[in-house]
């Protein structure tokens, strides 16, 4: 559970970052999509636990991520399903095959 929370903390800064200026109305509400191909992650975090080492993933697929915010605060989902690779280091053992991931906050 640890391993997804950085994730996809890791995600929506990267789609927070994105969100040009210009989005954002006068009264500080804003909603935003992004939609991309390329879903490349690295966290350090392994199956052993965090900071036990690096889990890399790399897909290309479909992946969508919504931020919206007003006054009340701000809400972001993503979703990406694609082909590719988890690789977890140490030992180094690579997984190939179909990737999805999910998370909203």
């Amino acid at each position: 559970m640890k391993r997804r929370s950085i994730l996809m903390t890791v995600i929506a800064t990267a789609l927070s970052l994105a969100i040009p200026g210009g989005v954002v109305k006068a009264s500080g509400a804003f909603t935003q999509t992004v939609h991309f191909s390329l879903f490349r992650a690295t966290v350090p975090v392994t199956c052993a636990g965090a900071m036990t080492g690096v889990t890399a993933a790399n897909a290309t697929g479909n992946g969508v991520g919504h931020q919206t915010g007003n006054a009340n605060g701000s809400w972001d989902t993503s979703t990406v399903t694609g082909d590719g690779t988890i690789t977890i280091s140490p030992p180094g053992t690579t997984y190939q095959g179909h990737i999805q991931e999910w998370d909203g906050f």
